[in-house]
């Protein structure tokens, strides 16, 4: 549901597999689907995907591999927008794990919860994931979605330039923002040459000379 309407907003979709692409796509087979033609809906999106990462987890140890894959997506991303009912089940390697992890690393989540309705909440990244309870789930009529994006812009959003007769001297994130993305891949490196002259150094043999003292 997100990755379409993602790509339907122009958003760039990214993929992270668990495992091969082959062996992943047994999730999605009718016996374990939960909709209809739902391996071809994921090949669908799949092809739309770049990149595509497919991680060597294995079967004999799938909530690892899950995990793995959860983690990866975690730790290159500002937010999280997590879809859960909010029963703990302490399965690894599931959205759980991942909200845990989320909150532990203060990663900035919205919680939508899983039944009808909906209701959804962004949680303070600095309750910790044991502390949450129940009256922490989201609620019916709990907040509205232009009130959803007015604080998802705040929690993404670059600080904002501090103006006065002292801004000359403020470091400006927009500033440094730009310059990232500016820079370019590195050209030759010594070290490189280094290693290169070392092979060859290696491969040579000074001649041996000895000294003789008379006596």
């Amino acid at each position: 549901m997100f990755a379409r309407e993602a790509l339907t907003l122009g958003y760039k979709l990214t993929a992270v597999l668990p495992f091969a692409k082959s062996e992943f796509e047994q999730d999605f087979q009718p016996e374990k689907a939960l909709e209809e033609d739902s391996l071809q809906a994921f090949r669908s999106l799949l092809e739309k995907a770049d990149p595509v990462f497919q991680l060597d987890g294995s079967r004999t140890n799938e909530g690892r591999a899950y995990g793995v894959a959860g983690r990866t997506v975690l730790f290159n991303s500002d937010l999280l927008i997590v879809i859960w009912d909010g029963e703990r089940q302490n399965k690894p390697g599931g959205t759980e794990e991942t909200l845990a992890d989320a909150q532990q690393a203060g990663i900035p989540v919205i919680w939508i919860h899983a039944e009808a309705g909906h209701a959804w909440r962004l949680l303070d990244p600095s309750v910790a994931w044991g502390e949450l309870k129940k009256e922490d789930e989201p609620q019916e009529g709990q907040g509205d979605f232009d009130e959803l994006g007015t604080r998802i812009e705040t929690v993404l959003g670059l600080p904002q330039i501090a103006s006065g007769k002292h801004e000359a001297k403020v470091d400006s994130s927009h500033k440094h923002l730009a310059n990232f993305y500016r820079e370019k891949n590195p050209g030759w490196k010594l070290s490189v040459g280094w290693k290169a002259f070392r092979d060859i150094l290696g491969d040579f043999k000074f001649p041996r000379v000895t000294f003789a003292v008379k006596p």
